[in-house]
């Protein structure tokens, strides 16, 4: 019996979220998030990239010093 109602109430709360939230923003926040996140890896990827070139290409300056 307890675990109907919870169930219950917790499709209630779902739909009053829904009402509250207008779909297209939802739908367009959803679109604006996977953008920044995928542009946070394109980024981060890049700056991994370069600080590995630069410490690579600072050994072989110290081994050319040497």
């Amino acid at each position: 019996m307890q675990h109907s109602l919870s169930i219950q109430t917790r499709r209630e709360s779902l739909s009053d979220y829904t009402q509250s939230n207008d779909n297209t923003i939802s739908c367009t926040n959803e679109m604006y998030g996977r953008k920044r996140l995928s542009l946070y890896f394109m980024i981060r990827e890049i700056s991994l990239f370069v600080l590995y070139r630069i410490i690579n290409s600072q050994e072989g300056i110290a081994h050319i010093q040497k």
